[in-house]
C-alpha cells in the first residue's frame, strides 16, 4: 500500500500535469472559460510550495531502501518545477519545463514507492 506522503506527492504531480496540459487546451478551445476560471500566477508558486516539502519528505523517507537514483530523479524533477515556476514563469518555456519536471518527479515517486515496498 502506498503511504500518505507518496500519495500526496503523486497527487500534487498529477495536478500539476493536468493544470499544465489540460487547462491551456481548455482555454484555447473555450475562450469564455478563461473569463470564468481565473488562476492567478501565484497559484503556481503555491503548487510548488506544496510539492517541494511533500516530495522531499516522501523521497527522503525511503532513502535507506533504494538507490540514490530515486533521489536524483526527485531533485531533478523538483528543480525543473521550481525553475519553470520562477525563472521561466510566463515565458514560452514555462509549460515544457514544468511538465518535464512533473513527469520526472512522478517517476521518482513511483520508483520510491516500488523500492520501499519491495516491488522493484
Amino acid at each position: 500500500m502506498i503511504d500518505a506522503a507518496d500519495r500526496l506527492a503523486l497527487v500534487t504531480s498529477a495536478a500539476c500535469l493536468i493544470h499544465c496540459l489540460a487547462l491551456p487546451l481548455l482555454f484555447a478551445a473555450l475562450p469564455i472559460l478563461s473569463h470564468v476560471l481565473y488562476l492567478p500566477e501565484s497559484f503556481h508558486l503555491w503548487m510548488v510550495a506544496v510539492a517541494v516539502p511533500t516530495s522531499a519528505y516522501a523521497l527522503l523517507k525511503g532513502r535507506r531502501r533504494h538507490l540514490n537514483s530515486t533521489i536524483v530523479f526527485g531533485v531533478v524533477g523538483l528543480s525543473l518545477l521550481v525553475i519553470g515556476t520562477t525563472i521561466a514563469g510566463e515565458t514560452r518555456y514555462e509549460v515544457p519545463i514544468t511538465v518535464v519536471g512533473a513527469v520526472i518527479l512522478s517517476i521518482a515517486h513511483v520508483l520510491n514507492w516500488r523500492r520501499r515496498h519491495g516491488k522493484a
